[in-house]
């Protein structure tokens, strides 16, 4: 993912938005490219298979302090997420992005200072280090231990759009297909749930606002070419994500057009507000297929209310 300033414009619709682009800018190096490519395509061996041990998953199991995550400070889980990777033998590859409530909505929240409260979620974007392989992982958690309905909607079309990304990620296809496999699906769902009235235009870019695939490797988004076609020995993660900001809608001219688009949505934008979900897991591709390299992290809703409820996390 990469941060920057940019200008998008939505048919009739234009606003600025400090967002994440689908793709890396173009070299300006000769020499950085033809030393990126080798690397793009060779990264495999013993680091990978130790991210798929059991120690993962207790890195980002926050199962165990469920009933005490109410109250406590998002700086409280960024703390403990940092503690637990070096416990268990990584270094941490970025300060972990930890946000609840509104801050969950906000792409690449650093203040990590607000008190967790009940009904609100909490998204953990983390990154781990081992032997000079990294992974990128983010799950997204119920405080309480349960996901409110609404909470459900959007989960869950972040997690069928992400299961679109996983189909299409396979050798000879690129990041466009990646990326289109995800957005066809979260179009669908946003429109289904009332956040968009035109699924053939851009506007479920208001609430799903970056690119869903980077390269890893020797570093958390490592370089690489995202019009390459994919083979085995690389490496990258899948992270659709969705973040209902109301201010989103602020920043369309006001036109009859768009005037009408926010009374149609309305309802939508109230009933969701302030929910974000990004589900993000590392993979390696391999000769016979893709390899989830966070698959023991639980994701699907089941998995993170069963884990959430039980004072042990059934680890």
């Amino acid at each position: 993912m990469l941060l920057r300033s940019q200008r998008l414009s939505l048919r009739s619709w234009t606003f600025h938005d400090d967002e994440l682009v689908d793709e890396w800018p173009s070299y300006n190096d000769p020499i950085e490219p033809l030393w990126n490519l080798p690397r793009q395509a060779s990264l495999s061996g013993e680091p990978w298979s130790f991210f798929e041990g059991s120690a993962l998953r207790r890195t980002w199991a926050v199962e165990d302090r469920t009933g005490r995550l109410v109250g406590r400070t998002e700086a409280d889980v960024a703390r403990e997420v940092r503690e637990r990777l070096i416990a268990e033998g990584h270094d941490e590859a970025h300060f972990a992005i930890v946000g609840s409530g509104p801050n969950a909505t906000i792409l690449h929240y650093e203040a990590s200072r607000r008190q967790m409260k009940d009904g609100e979620l909490l998204l953990v974007d983390a990154a781990a280090n081992f032997q000079g392989y990294t992974i990128d992982i983010t799950r997204t958690y119920p405080v309480n231990g349960k996901f409110t309905q609404a909470q459900k909607d959007i989960y869950r079309v972040i997690l069928s759009a992400q299961e679109a990304g996983i189909k299409a990620a396979r050798a000879g296809n690129t990041q466009a297909d990646i990326t289109k496999a995800t957005a066809d699906v979260a179009k669908a769902g946003l429109f289904e749930l009332g956040l968009i009235t035109d699924k053939a235009s851009d506007q479920y870019r208001l609430w799903y606002t970056h690119g869903v695939m980077h390269w890893i490797g020797v570093d958390v988004h490592d370089a690489g070419d995202y019009a390459r076609k994919l083979e085995p020995g690389m490496a990258f993660v899948v992270e659709p994500g969705i973040y209902v900001r109301p201010q989103a809608l602020d920043t369309l001219p006001d036109t009859p057009e768009n005037r009408a688009f926010k009374a149609a949505v309305a309802p939508a934008v109230a009933r969701y507000k302030d929910i974000g979900v990004r589900i993000e897991d590392s993979f390696l591709l391999t000769e016979t297929g893709l390899k989830n390299l966070s698959a023991k992290v639980p994701k699907s809703i089941d998995d993170v209310e069963r884990v959430l409820g039980s004072p042990s996390g059934n680890r």
